[in-house]
């Protein structure tokens, strides 16, 4: 069936007459998806991983920088192998965010902040600076 939705030629073989026939039944009764259904939306599950440590080994964070939760609230400090240190918490940006808020598992690009100038920027924003533009 999915071939014939994706309007692909197709054969088939079976000896059994019952399969044959509900199969035929089954594709005579399947559509083609319109060619405009076909594309794949962009999101950042199909954009290449960017590990934090890689923001700290091209400078645009260094170790010691402290980050921040939106609110201020909290801090943590950047290690020089790109995992972070919130009091006895050390690990991923992701893992220690989760521990903060009580949560199996958090955005740790959208929980943390630096400062630049006199405001707070989600982490998220050096990240796109390495991602290739499209």
């Amino acid at each position: 069936m999915f071939l014939k939705k994706l309007g692909r030629k197709y054969f088939g073989i079976e000896k059994e007459k019952n399969y044959f026939d509900a199969t035929r039944k089954r594709l005579n009764n399947t559509d083609i998806i319109k060619d405009e259904y076909l594309d794949t939306l962009q999101n950042n599950r199909s954009k290449p991983r960017i590990p934090f440590g890689s923001l700290v080994e091209m400078g645009l964070i260094k170790p010691g920088t402290e980050i921040y939760d939106q609110k201020k609230k909290v801090n943590a400090k950047i290690m020089v192998d790109g995992s972070i240190k919130y009091q006895q918490s050390e690990g991923s940006i992701h893992k220690v965010a989760a521990k903060i808020i009580g949560a199996e598992s958090c955005n740790g690009w959208t929980f943390w902040h630096y400062k630049s100038g006199n405001s707070l920027k989600p982490i998220d924003d050096l990240r796109q600076r390495l991602r290739p533009a499209n």
